[in-house]
């Protein structure tokens, strides 16, 4: 419009055109290059707007750049050559125009020939930028029109844009009247196709459309019903039936002829709703009748084709070609979030406000999809009237919100025998067990087509999976998360195409199915929080895993830590337990965790700790040090290590991605490793290291540490550091440098270190938060932190502080000398912030600053003080409590003497 009306023809602003080709008259422009120049520089402009976006907001908002177009339904006048190269052309020059160059880098081939050098070039650099900068397409489209053939208009030696198409449009409608447009959506529907074949599946939006009416025309407008129901019958047709998915399910498959009869049934359904495409409407019942008819044949051919290739798959020399995998270099996983990226690029999800990993439907959204889903969706809602399900329902979802909710679904189930997906969602927290037993095998029977299960129908008794699961042979994925099964039945093996199996916390399980390795098409396992007693033989059979939760190493070579050596392809979190039955650092080479690129979370655990013999601490090192994973990953645990020191590797900065780390129970180990140096370290975890005495200044930067690290400041980006449980712990020694380590820690806790005394780090800018209990030989002075808003220290140290921060908000104190150093900091410094102060076991004879509580004050907890001056002494008794319950809202107030027993106050709301 801007191109042709504003530069062309002078119909809209700014009116440039040059004779003859001025439909109103002006006198600048030029029609024979302007509308190319115009166009042109919109897609340059529009090519760096998208990267400013990409580059500066889309992580932030999540947004997508497009781009809408103006089309005609276009067909031929005639049936002749001319006509339809002509209506081709026309194609070319009007939607081609734009996208060319967002696929290409160019414009089309036929708008070159004939405009030659009056449509500018792009350079190779502005090709790249406009190639692919177009998320989506906007279309707006009204009405259909006719092409046919004007090459006599390519004689001229002065032609615009209009010549050089070469075509005369017959639409027979003016624009500028009120005249209705004619109900034809298969023009919409074969412009989609066209696109679809020309341009590949980028997202589509109908940027416009409608029928147009008087401005006093009556609102019961059916013409506009009957326009609108007509073009979104016809988009629903391009989405459904444009797919090649249904002819690409036969390619290369052999069947047998029953199954063959079943797939010309499908095609002759499809031809009749293509033929009859110009008629429908869809709110016509027998129309969505037809529809119904169609995707339950589709549904009943899948599972046909499913069967017939699961089948020959599992034979000895299964047909080449028969099952289609993922594009190369694609997993799975990465395909379904190609597939939620489309729907959330259409707005079928939106981001939620609370979390960016979060999504949410809008209601209109989630009631268009619970209409067009029809009598193939269900949910739990559903299942009040389960006798009513139609049995068409492939997809069920249920909740366990009360005790009648199993008989419900065994009802419901009965009559749906061509189920999919039977799936709990868990839209509550409190669920509802059955107290009989219940018979799973009933189940599993009556659904043979499932390829969704996700089955919580246990009680909390020793229950096992009926056999039967063996045979729903279709089935993809099987969560059992939480179920107190002891044992998994052998015929699970069988469930070739099984790609997730979700075991998660039951905590009953003590082993998998012996032929595990038989599930070849398994992605996800997730046997967290179960008892494995060890994994069962030839797990590196399964090389499509791509989220192992847990391995628990066995004591054979065929369920050994080298079975790890092939799952090249693992994501995410994983947990290796029971390392002392790694007798050899051969044998843990061959685990090959160092080519793990996309594990970011590793645990590393011995279970038997120090009932177990140790016949060489070193091998102990070697096993460790030969488990060492890619420099890439974010957090790691190492809990049970059996040598006196831990490798090297373990505080090396080459782990720059890092975040954190967690050594626990590392019971025999002398000294703590050198983790100063790990550039983005954020949290640590030091417990159980009974051997470590001193940590001293190797704990900030070991002398092995590379030159070009020498000046960095010691754990520069450490915000959380907790050490607790370290019984022979006894001193703490400071590190000289010229920048003080800890600049960025806010929090620090010590707790169970009884040996510990000397000093605690004397300065930390950033702390926010302490914590310091049962460190009995602990008499320092607290370290300075000016910003600090919680201080809390329990048992029978003899800590210090020297001031009050003024920021201090949360203040728990227990014994003489710690809370005698307080209440002197207090008649120092007038605390401002504190609104929360607890006091416990102290003889010492104290009073509040001033014989007042600090304003600021809220909660107020006292046990044990038995020689505390309270504010009120001074005070009658029934003002000063009136004047409490004011400015308190929480008071506990035990054991204080000047505090009369009819006046105390325990957990009481003030």
């Amino acid at each position: 419009m801007i191109a042709l009306g504003g530069y062309d023809q002078a119909i809209v602003p700014p009116q440039h055109c040059s004779p003859p080709f001025c439909v109103n008259k002006s006198i600048r422009g030029n029609s024979t290059t302007e509308p190319y120049l115009v166009v042109h520089h919109i897609l340059l402009a529009h090519s760096s707007a998208a990267r400013l976006y990409r580059t500066k907001y889309k992580d932030k908002q999540h947004g997508f750049v497009g781009i809408t177009i103006y089309i005609f339904g276009l067909f031929p006048h005639t049936n002749t050559e001319k006509d339809r190269t002509a209506t081709e052309r026309y194609r070319d020059f009007t939607v081609g125009w734009i996208m060319e160059p967002f696929l290409h880098g160019d414009y089309p081939i036929s708008m070159r020939e004939t405009a030659g050098a009056r449509i500018p070039s792009f350079t190779n650099r502005e090709s790249e930028l406009v190639k692919g900068s177009c998320d989506f397409i906007g279309l707006i489209h009204y009405s259909n029109a006719n092409i046919t053939d004007n090459s006599e208009a390519l004689k001229n030696n002065l032609r615009d844009y209009t010549a050089d198409i070469a075509a005369k449009l017959i639409s027979g409608l003016n624009p500028f009247s009120n005249e209705e447009y004619p109900v034809a959506p298969w023009g919409l529907h074969e412009e989609l196709n066209k696109f679809k074949l020309r341009y590949g599946n980028l997202p589509i939006f109908i940027y416009e459309n409608g029928q147009r009416t008087p401005s006093n025309a009556s609102l019961q407008d059916e013409s506009r019903v009957k326009y609108l129901h007509g073009y979104i019958g016809a988009t629903l047709d391009a989405l459904r039936l444009s797919d090649p998915e249904i002819i690409n399910m036969m390619r290369g498959k052999k069947v047998d002829q029953k199954l063959f009869q079943r797939l010309e049934n499908i095609l002759n359904v499809v031809e009749a709703v293509l033929n009859d495409a110009e008629k429908k409407q869809i709110t016509d019942p027998a129309v969505k009748r037809w529809l119904e008819n169609l995707q339950d044949a589709v549904y009943d051919a899948d599972d046909s084709l499913d069967e017939v290739a699961t089948k020959a798959a599992t034979q000895k020399d299964p047909p080449e070609g028969l099952l289609q995998l993922p594009k190369s270099g694609s997993t799975l996983e990465e395909v379904g979030y190609g597939y939620f990226d489309d729907l959330v690029l259409r707005s079928f999800f939106q981001h939620a406000n609370s979390n960016e990993n979060s999504f949410v439907m809008h209601d209109l959204m989630h009631d268009l999809a619970t209409f067009y889903g029809g009598k193939f969706f269900s949910g739990a809602f559903g299942l009040k009237n389960a006798a009513k399900h139609d049995a068409k329902t492939r997809h069920l979802s249920y909740d366990l919100i009360d005790e009648d909710s199993i008989p419900k679904i065994w009802e419901a189930c009965s009559s749906l025998k061509h189920a999919r997906t039977l799936l709990k969602t868990s839209l509550i927290a409190y669920e509802t067990f059955p107290d009989e037993r219940v018979d799973s095998s009933h189940l599993l029977e009556q659904l043979k087509c499932l390829r969704v299960l996700s089955f919580k129908f246990f009680c909390y008794e020793e229950d096992l999976l009926h056999d039967s699961i063996g045979e729903l042979i279709h089935l993809r994925y099987l969560d059992l998360s939480g179920q107190p099964v002891m044992m998994l039945p052998e015929s699970l093996s069988n469930l070739y195409n099984l790609q997730t199996l979700k075991l998660r916390d039951c905590s009953n399980l003590k082993k998998l199915p012996t032929n595990m390795q038989d599930l070849v098409n398994l992605c996800h396992l997730d046997i967290h929080g179960t008892d494995l007693e060890d994994m069962p033989k030839g797990m590196n059979k399964l090389k499509d895993l791509q989220f192992l939760s847990d391995y628990v190493v066995g004591k054979h070579e065929e369920n050994g830590i080298g079975e790890l050596g092939e799952l090249a392809n693992l994501h995410g979190t994983f947990y290796v337990q029971k390392l002392e039955n790694v007798i050899s650092s051969v044998a843990a080479s061959n685990a090959r965790m160092d080519e793990k690129i996309h594990l970011n979370d590793l645990s590393l655990k011995w279970s038997s700790g120090e009932d177990s013999d140790i016949d060489d601490s070193q091998v102990e090192k070697d096993v460790l040090d030969k488990l060492r994973p890619h420099k890439g990953r974010k957090k790691l645990k190492i809990e049970g290590f059996r040598g006196t020191m831990l490798p090297d590797w373990v505080a090396h900065s080459f782990y720059n991605n890092m975040t954190f780390l967690e050594l626990r129970g590392c019971k025999t180990c002398w000294m703590v490793p050198s983790l100063g140096q790990l550039p983005s370290l954020m949290e640590l975890r030091l417990d159980g290291f009974d051997m470590v005495k001193i940590i001293g200044a190797e704990f900030y930067k070991s002398d092995r540490t590379h030159h070009h690290h020498h000046h960095q400041t010691p754990f520069r980006s450490l915000k959380a550091l907790f050490i607790s449980h370290m019984r022979w712990w006894e001193e703490w020694e400071s590190f000289e440098c010229d920048d003080a380590p800890f600049p960025q820690l806010k929090q620090l806790s010590i707790w169970e270190c009884p040996k510990l005394r000397g000093d605690l780090p004397a300065f930390l800018p950033s702390l926010k938060s302490l914590y310091i209990e049962d460190c009995e030989q602990l008499g320092c002075y607290l370290p300075r932190a000016s910003i600090i808003r919680e201080l809390r220290i329990y048992g029978k140290q003899e800590a210090r502080m020297q001031d009050l921060p003024l920021s201090l908000q949360q203040l728990s104190i227990e014994g003489n000398q710690l809370v005698e150093s307080v209440f002197g900091a207090m008649t120092r410094t007038q605390p401002t912030s504190i609104t929360g102060l607890w006091i416990s076991n102290c003889s010492s004879a104290i009073s509040f600053p001033g014989n007042s509580l600090p304003p600021s004050l809220k909660e107020l907890g006292i046990m044990n003080c038995k020689n505390m001056e309270f504010p009120m002494q001074q005070q009658h008794h029934h003002e000063s409590l009136v004047k409490l319950r004011k400015q308190l809202c929480f008071t506990y107030i035990h054991g204080v003497g000047s505090f009369p027993k009819s006046d105390i106050y325990h957990n009481q709301k003030m």
